[in-house]
């Protein structure tokens, strides 16, 4: 059947339903990362400027250009360079990067509803977790740079401490125990997508 629903029923509709909350949440913490990657590049851009000694109208004029929507490999690329970020680090951010187009491509292509079988669900779940974990690292580091440059003072090491188990306790909540039984937590290596 090539439409992705028809008139048959799920088998596990209530497993359905936690799955796509759960690729919905994955979804918002990659979103909140790619837009932090953007804010920090813009703020480096604008630091860069003044410090560059331009003139008020030339700051005003960045300012209006930048854009809230830049590419996720852009921006990161872009923060790495604009502030020598460390190898690890960058690491860290291109594989959040590529579990970011993991979440947005292949995600939720669990094909037609009336196949999804718990079964099927189950193993598209644990196929999340090193992609949630990948982004909840990045998220964890971009969260701290963007406190640092709006608040002038290191980053609360309680929350950057407890951050990606907080992230992967929300993003699976009930299905964590599931997940961590399964043995399905670690770094997502290279998921073939270069879509940036």
């Amino acid at each position: 059947m090539p439409w992705t629903i028809g008139y048959q029923a799920a088998p596990d509709p209530e497993l359905l339903d936690d799955f796509m909350c759960i690729v919905g949440r994955a979804l918002c913490i990659a979103s909140c990362f790619e837009a932090k990657c953007s804010y920090i590049l813009n703020v480096f851009k604008l630091t860069d400027a003044i410090t560059d000694g331009a003139s008020t109208d030339a700051v005003r004029a960045l300012m209006r250009s930048l854009s809230k929507d830049n590419m996720l490999g852009k921006a990161i690329r872009g923060i790495a360079a604009a502030s020598d970020v460390p190898a690890e680090q960058f690491r860290i951010l291109d594989a959040a990067r590529e579990s970011r187009n993991f979440l947005a491509h292949h995600a939720a292509a669990i094909g037609p509803i009336h196949a999804a079988t718990g079964e099927k669900l189950r193993a598209s779940i644990l196929a999340l977790v090193p992609h949630v974990t990948n982004l909840a690292r990045a998220d964890n580091m971009a969260s701290a740079w963007e406190y640092e440059i709006s608040e002038k003072e290191p980053a609360p090491q309680l929350i950057r401490a407890a951050y990606e188990n907080m992230v992967l306790n929300w993003v699976f909540g009930d299905h964590m125990s599931y997940v961590e039984s399964e043995d399905g937590a670690g770094v997502a290596g290279d998921s073939g997508d270069r879509d940036e």
